[in-house]
């Protein structure tokens, strides 16, 4: 099993951080990886104080992104942990 893990810069804005993550899972798929994995809250900064802003309903935006990437590169991808909101 060929794993890559990524460790990234994380911004502030979500979208930056997903587009580094597209680019960082490209250049990654020349290795012909099984596994990408990328670290905790990547996503967003890491400051509790901010998780609400950055929070989304399980299976959201990040995580539709995520499983587009792991089809697109047919990968297992391990995005780390994002903030999630309760369904109201």
């Amino acid at each position: 099993m060929r794993v890559i893990q990524c460790q990234t810069k994380v911004f502030s804005s979500k979208e930056q951080n997903l587009r580094q993550m597209a680019k960082y899972i490209d250049e990654a798929s020349e290795a012909h990886p099984d596994l990408v994995t990328f670290g905790e809250m990547f996503t967003c900064p890491y400051d509790t104080s901010v998780f609400a802003d950055y929070a989304e309903p399980d299976g959201g935006p990040s995580c539709e992104f995520f499983s587009d990437m792991a089809g697109k590169y047919h990968i297992w991808l391990s995005a780390g942990t994002i903030p999630e909101r309760d369904a109201e």
